[in-house]
Formats: C-alpha cells, sequence, structure tokens
C-alpha cells in the first residue's frame, strides 16, 4: 500500500518515506497530532487555546457547546490518494476543528491519519457500502486557490456535471457568561461554496439564486419551473433540488 505527497518532481526517496510513515501510523498505538490555526488538539481530546505572552491553556472537548466532527457516529469510508487509488475502507469521521480524518485501526484504536496524504473520503451510511452519505476533497487545486481556507476538506454536495461544494471551517469562539464570571466555548460554522461547471470552478462569494443561475448556462429558462417547485433559494436543500434537476434536463451541448 503506497501513499505519497501530491508534489511536483517527487523522489523515490520521499516516496518510500511517506509509505513507511503512514504504514507506521496505520499500525502505530496512539494518536498523531497536528497544529491547526490558533489552536491545537491533543491526545484526550482538548484545544490547546494560545493567547497573548505566549500564554496556552486546554479546554476540552466537553467544555465546548456543539460538536466538532461532521457527524458525531463512526461511519465506513474509503480513502483514497492523489492518484484517485483506494487505500483502504476504515470506521471514519472528519473533525471540522483540525481538518484531520479519525479512524479506528486494526487494534481498535482511534487514530488520525497524517495530513496530506488521503486526498478524497467516500463516507457510507453506518457499514452500508451501497449508501453514500457524502463525499470529501481535499485536492482540488482550482478551489486551493480561490479558498480562504486552503486546507479544508470540500463537500460535494451533489453528483452531476454541475456539482455545489461546501468547505467547513468549524471555529473555537469564546464569550462571556451571562454574569461574566466565567468564560463561555462554543463552536461557530464558517462556509464557502463553490460551483463547478463541466470542468470549470468557480468561487460563490453568496450563496444566492442570482450567483448560482447566472453560472449556468440556460437557467434563465428554468424560472417556470422554479415557480411551480416554489424555489426560495434560502436554504441549502432548494440549490440541490434545482441543480439536480438541471443536471437530469439540460441539453448536452449547453
Amino acid at each position: 500500500m503506497a501513499i505519497i505527497n501530491k508534489q511536483k518532481n517527487i523522489g523515490y526517496e520521499i516516496y518510500l518515506l511517506a509509505t513507511v510513515i503512514f504504514f507506521f501510523q496505520l499500525t502505530a498505538q496512539g494518536q498523531v497530532v497536528l497544529e491547526h490555526g490558533s489552536g491545537t488538539q491533543t491526545s484526550d481530546g482538548a484545544l490547546i487555546v494560545y493567547g497573548a505572552n505566549n500564554f496556552n491553556y486546554s479546554i476540552p472537548y466537553e467544555k465546548i457547546k456543539g460538536s466538532p466532527f461532521w457527524q458525531n457516529q463512526w461511519n465506513t469510508a474509503v480513502f483514497y490518494n492523489w492518484r484517485d487509488s483506494i487505500i483502504g475502507n476504515y470506521k471514519s469521521k472528519l473533525n471540522f476543528v483540525t481538518q484531520e480524518i479519525y479512524y479506528i485501526d486494526k487494534n481498535g484504536k482511534e487514530q488520525v491519519v497524517l495530513q496530506g496524504l488521503v486526498d478524497k473520503v467516500i463516507f457510507f451510511k453506518n457499514e452500508d457500502e451501497s449508501q453514500v452519505i457524502s463525499v470529501f476533497k481535499n485536492d482540488i487545486g482550482e478551489v486551493k486557490k480561490k479558498a480562504a481556507c486552503k486546507h479544508c476538506f470540500v463537500q460535494e454536495m451533489n453528483s452531476g456535471d454541475v456539482k455545489l461544494m461546501k468547505s467547513t471551517s468549524r471555529v473555537l469562539k469564546i464569550g462571556d457568561s451571562l454574569f461574566g464570571t466565567q468564560k463561555r466555548y462554543y463552536f461557530a460554522d464558517e462556509f464557502e461554496y463553490f460551483l463547478q461547471v463541466h470542468d470549470r470552478i468557480y468561487r460563490v462569494k453568496k450563496l444566492d439564486k442570482e450567483s448560482i443561475l447566472s453560472l449556468l448556462p440556460t437557467a434563465s429558462s428554468y424560472e417556470a419551473w422554479i415557480r411551480e417547485k416554489q424555489l426560495r433559494f434560502k436554504k441549502e436543500s432548494d440549490f440541490m433540488v434545482f441543480i439536480d434537476h438541471y443536471n437530469a434536463t439540460r441539453r448536452k451541448e449547453d
């Protein structure tokens, strides 16, 4: 099983090193910890928050309102490398705070995939690999050029020639309690949206009807259908309904 970082002119020595590192990670006991932004995760499920004058402190996840994970439950997932070759399938979940993939190794231990070695993850419902929940990618060059969060996994919201994609950066917020006697901690999401139209990818500055329809050929011809379905384009689901219909009905030459 060979996994290498996607870099130009990568040498055979780097290929071997990456393979050994990932193999060790899959079999080692304990958790790989990587820094991310203004906070770092500890091996016991906490975030280290850095402040002024090199002061830092640890906040257990249970002290923070909300979950760091895309989904809290463990789901079967298939990992792919930069060649789109299958690495393996594991019980996994995605941490939106650190943008790390957690998985259960062969010894039943919780591990974290070394950042940069998995470029695509397909999550399935529980253990049923016939039901895809979602696809996440971390190797889309055009997205990285345009995104504010360049290390974030991007979620494909639908399939087809036209795809809506979303990256989620879950950040730690700190506020005062009602009487100001203690701090309260909570997670908040920052989203970025992208629209893939055939082989081109556009950053969507604002997820609204005008922004999406302006990027799609012949989209204006769907106005009657949009009114019939009473799509308000206020929720993600409205965009998904329209894009799926557009993919299914548009002319191939558009």
